[in-house]
């Protein structure tokens, strides 16, 4: 779970940081900040909803099943006798 919310937080951080980068490209060729952030901030979140589309969609890896153990051996016990000398 940990790793699935890990690429999540990878992939918001990089498309944040993208849209950053268009709306300031649209802001120099004298686009007004409103519509590029609009614009910029709606293309994103069908950015992120593609990738987590495709990311669930793709085939995932079957973890190996866990090696089985061999039973234990049972120890003989030793019988102890009560002797008189000790």
């Amino acid at each position: 779970m940990v790793p699935m919310l890990r690429r999540g937080g990878k992939a918001l951080l990089q498309e944040g940081l993208n849209t950053r980068l268009d709306i300031a490209r649209n802001l120099m060729a004298g686009e007004n900040i409103k519509t590029a952030a609009k614009k910029r901030v709606r293309q994103a979140g069908k950015n992120l909803m593609e990738k987590a589309a495709a990311s669930t969609s793709r085939k995932r890896k079957v973890a190996p099943a866990p090696a089985q153990s061999r039973p234990k051996k049972s120890r003989k016990q030793v019988q102890h006798f009560n002797d008189i000398f000790n």
